[in-house]
């Protein structure tokens, strides 16, 4: 039913009554699925996760822009704090030159790379620990 027209029948009104409990009941079903699933610790575990694989970029780019990105945060977050104006030249020069250093030293492969040796060093700590146990 359109909200510009007025309801001319009791009829149209308990019509457009029982549309929206029908809504209300679709809704509250959906969300207590997503509540039932939030209390499986999987599923907690795959959207933490997901979460996080979504703030590093897989390419070299895009983590240049994430650097690049938290340098100049870093900066103007300390530049803030410092009161002279030797420590706001010089992190005012790191968050510029943040960027084109972060440039100058990932090369596409090379990110990739310590990533890889990352997961492994990871994987070899878990098998070390859980060793012990």
């Amino acid at each position: 039913m359109p909200a510009d027209r007025p309801f001319t029948t009791l009829a149209e009104v308990r019509a457009e009554r029982e549309r929206l409990r029908s809504e209300r009941a679709l809704h509250a079903e959906r969300v207590q699925r997503h509540w039932d699933e939030l209390r499986h610790a999987d599923s907690r575990r795959r959207l933490v996760l997901g979460s996080v694989r979504a703030l590093f970029p897989a390419d070299a780019a895009g983590w240049r822009d994430v650097l690049a990105e938290g340098g100049r945060l870093a900066g103007s977050v300390v530049q803030d704090r410092m009161r002279g104006s030797r420590y706001k030249l010089f992190w005012t020069g790191v968050a510029v030159a943040l960027p084109w250093v972060t440039e100058q030293l990932l090369e596409p492969g090379r990110l990739a790379h310590l990533a890889q040796e990352a997961r492994t060093t990871l994987g070899r700590i878990r098998d070390r620990f859980s060793g012990r146990s």
